[in-house]
């Protein structure tokens, strides 16, 4: 959110390129929602048991954004999830639905399956350029999925030009 404003990647502008076949970046251009002057670069390296994202702001202005969100949405065969306080099973999916831990992660999110048809996957996000928090939800019935999402802690100041703003792994057990 920017001035009270949503915006999200879903809705930009968004061109694709590939670095080496197991390497590629995604570029959102958010100038198609209000005109605001900000790209957000993503770059994911694909590995055997591993995803490595990055992603980057670039913009003109100084610009300021609450409750910033880095989201993974995943098939409702995940149907457990756990922090390194907390764990507990996905209730079925009937409406958005956020579970809360009793302790909130700064450093990952794991889901799996019971199943044991999907590998487990864990999310970890480092602290490093902001603090971000775990966020866990059910979509509602139109989407039909999990959500687990690295949500900001707190307002994030991004400076003009090019900056970091966030990386993260999801490994696959």
């Amino acid at each position: 959110r920017h001035l009270g404003v949503r915006y999200d990647t879903s809705l930009c502008n968004c061109r694709i390129n590939r670095i080496q076949p197991n390497e590629f970046y995604l570029e959102f251009d958010y100038f198609t929602q209000n005109q605001l002057s900000l790209k957000q670069i993503f770059w994911f390296m694909v590995q055997p048991s591993k995803i490595s994202w990055k992603a980057d702001w670039l913009t003109p202005l100084p610009l300021t954004l609450n409750d910033l969100k880095f989201s993974l949405c995943l098939t409702d065969e995940y149907d457990h999830w756990e922090t390194p306080y907390d764990q507990a099973d996905f209730q079925p999916i009937e409406d958005w639905e956020t579970f809360t831990a009793k302790k909130p992660s700064l450093n990952w999110i794991r889901v799996s399956s019971k199943t044991n048809l999907l590998p487990s996957l864990t999310y970890q996000y480092p602290s490093f350029p902001s603090c971000f928090k775990d966020q866990i939800q059910n979509t509602g019935r139109h989407e039909y999925g999990r959500m687990i999402h690295a949500l900001s802690i707190s307002e994030v100041n991004i400076l003009p030009g090019r900056t970091q703003a966030f990386s993260s792994e999801l490994s696959f057990n």
